[in-house]
């Protein structure tokens, strides 16, 4: 007997207890990406709460079979049916064909999915794969008088139903007869204003580049549609659960209850799953506004993926979250704590059942009451703090992460590795320094270093630390594999996005390698003109004694630089980066300048240095990306324009 399971019915407007159709097994449907463009974080955050639901289930008892769609026809730029179709636009923006858009967008969005550790649904089916279906399903609902052709297209006519908004309350419904799609173009075929289309025949878009022949002309299915026929196609004339994010309620899913109970003649899903928003400050995030962040734009920033997950956890699902780098940086300073604490966990004697049914009867009660991930990650914390022994408390750890998907165990096994790699002496030394800068920064010391006399200024400005970091992905090859070809390199890399866990250990050795170019005020050699032609050199303060006079800067050459460079944690990085520093006196310089992208493990290498004057320099190109994130700053980062 599976744990009672209990979430939020959209259609019912009210938390209920979910009895399937059948005992112990569960029917879901997922509406999947329009692949066109990347999937956006906010748009990972629904997939991870859909994973949530699919792990809890599968935690309380329940066998669950998902499927999911590919969106690669028929999504016009409107959900009202209206504008260009998404893949033709993404098509002519990035002139490549529709398929090859397709490709690309469905690979991205998969590598996004699983990096943030989602199951892979059992069934993913592009619609064009099943243009027949679609068909069939029109000309039933024709048969049926719940259909009509007009202007060429084929309509559903939803006068024939005694309640199309099905989703909303009697004010809401009240509030869409009068405006709704009133800010979109008319159809003038349509006999009323929310029927929508099933069938687009060669009338609505001359230019389509994916077309199908039917008996209503050569066209292409309506989004709409797609949903209904692929999850009867997959899990039949019945389904459990239908997910997707807010936005799809209405008109998507509203329409998908219209046709598909029309065709059937019975209810077709009684329960459906919603996520809210992810917003950040200007709003909903859109891929509408520009650049969009996705999962791989913050792996590249340096953040774990699974941070984004623990994240997105600590927030309820029907509850909009807002998102800042601000708040990500606090998760993953959490998430790290967490780890550490994980990490120092021995499995040592045995496993206390009572104990771990006791915490995992209290984990199943929050993930099986409407999802409550928050109140699940806080039984993590008390499992942690509890008084009994380390075997049970891995026990524990490993029951949870089976919902959670966080891989602790994976990550503090990480942690103990890097940790068993780093001098004790060094690592004492580094940890000091940190601390040293966080008590200055307490006593406000940090911000009154900032106001440098003018009579210090020749002597700061000559003894300045310059740093250059960025880091870079790179294929570890071993000894066997060294003649391997670029060519092969990729072609490991993508059988590894796909399938990396019946590859070969050396077709997965991928890894980010750190490095920095370092060189102090005083190895700048300058070239000076005057004005009668006859040219010197000096030092820095030279510059600084010429300023103002006719005497110019022709030139500049630096005479000497250190560079080190490390493949893999950023923590033993920076302990190799802080031996350098201490080898070369650079500790106690006057003032440290670092240049980057603003990652975040380059962002605390300025923590290395119990220093007043730690500068944070954007390069131009990064700076000019994230313009108006590092102009509202508040950690002293400087914009170079």
């Amino acid at each position: 007997m599976a744990h009672s399971f209990t979430f939020y019915n959209t259609l019912s407007r009210k938390v209920e207890d979910f009895i399937p159709r059948e005992e112990g097994k569960v029917s879901m449907y997922t509406c999947g990406p329009t692949v066109y463009h990347y999937a956006h974080i906010g748009n990972i955050r629904t997939y991870i709460m859909q994973d949530v639901l699919i792990k809890g289930l599968e935690y309380a008892g329940y066998d669950v079979k998902r499927v999911m769609n590919i969106t690669d026809v028929g999504h016009l730029s409107s959900d009202a049916d209206t504008g260009e179709d998404k893949m033709l636009a993404g098509a002519k923006r990035e002139h490549k064909t529709v398929m090859e858009i397709a490709k690309f967008y469905t690979d991205a969005f998969f590598t996004d999915f699983d990096a943030v550790g989602n199951k892979r649904p059992d069934v993913i089916e592009p619609a064009t794969n099943c243009i027949p279906e679609f068909i069939h399903m029109v000309e039933v609902l024709i048969e049926k008088d719940y259909a009509y052709v007009a202007g060429g297209n084929v309509y559903f006519d939803t006068s024939k139903l005694k309640d199309y908004y099905v989703f909303s309350s009697d004010i809401e419904k009240e509030q869409l007869q009068v405006g709704v799609r009133d800010d979109v173009e008319e159809d003038v075929n349509k006999r009323n204003k929310t029927d929508f289309v099933l069938w687009f025949t060669k009338s609505k878009f001359e230019d389509q580049a994916l077309k199908w022949e039917s008996p209503w002309g050569v066209g292409y299915p309506g989004w709409h549609i797609e949903c209904s026929c692929i999850s009867m196609k997959h899990l039949g004339e019945f389904i459990d659960i239908h997910c997707g994010g807010v936005d799809n309620i209405f008109p998507h899913h509203t329409n998908e209850i219209a046709q598909s109970e029309s065709y059937l003649g019975h209810e077709w899903c009684k329960y459906w799953f919603h996520s809210n928003h992810l917003n950040d400050r200007a709003g909903k995030m859109s891929k509408s506004k520009g650049a969009v962040l996705t999962v791989s734009v913050l792996k590249e920033k340096g953040y774990d993926p699974l941070v984004y997950r623990f994240f997105c956890l600590q927030s309820h699902y029907r509850k909009p979250l807002e998102f800042s780098f601000e708040v990500l940086d606090s998760t993953a300073v959490a998430f790290d704590k967490l780890i550490k604490r994980i990490a120092e966990l021995k499995n040592e004697g045995n496993v206390d059942e009572s104990v771990l049914k006791k915490f995992e009867d209290s984990f199943a009660d929050a993930i099986c009451g409407d999802l409550n991930t928050s109140m699940a990650i806080t039984v993590l914390y008390d499992a942690l703090k509890a008084d009994t022994n380390d075997a049970t408390k891995l026990a524990i750890i490993e029951s949870f992460d089976r919902v959670l998907s966080l891989d602790l165990i994976g990550h503090a096994k990480n942690m103990k590795e890097a940790a068993s790699e780093i001098n004790p002496e060094l690592e004492a030394y580094v940890l000091d320094a940190i601390e040293r800068r966080a008590q200055a920064k307490k006593a406000k010391e940090l911000a009154a270093s900032r106001k440098i006399d003018a009579r210090k200024i020749r002597k700061q400005d000559d003894d300045v630390l310059y740093i250059e970091t960025d880091g870079a992905m790179v294929h570890i090859r071993d000894k066997e594999h060294v003649t391997m070809t670029n060519e092969q390199i990729r072609a490991s890399e993508e059988a590894w996005m796909k399938d990396h866990d019946k590859l070969p250990k050396y077709e997965t050795a991928w890894a980010e390698s750190k490095h920095a170019i370092c060189f102090h005020s005083r190895d700048i050699k300058y070239y000076f003109e005057n004005p009668d032609g006859s040219t010197f050199s000096g030092r820095f303060k030279d510059v600084l004694k010429y300023r103002g006079s006719k005497t110019k800067v022709t030139n500049h050459k630096i005479e000497k630089r250190d560079c080190i460079g490390y493949i893999g944690k950023s923590e033993q990085f920076q302990y190799h980066f802080l031996a350098l520093a201490e080898r070369n006196g650079w500790v106690n310089c006057s003032k440290i300048v670092i240049l980057s992208d603003g990652a975040p493990w380059i962002k605390k290498i300025k923590d290395l240095f119990p220093r007043k004057n730690v500068i944070l320099i954007l390069d131009l190109y990064h700076a000019l990306e994230n313009a108006g994130k590092f102009a509202s700053s508040r950690d002293g980062a400087v914009i170079v324009k």
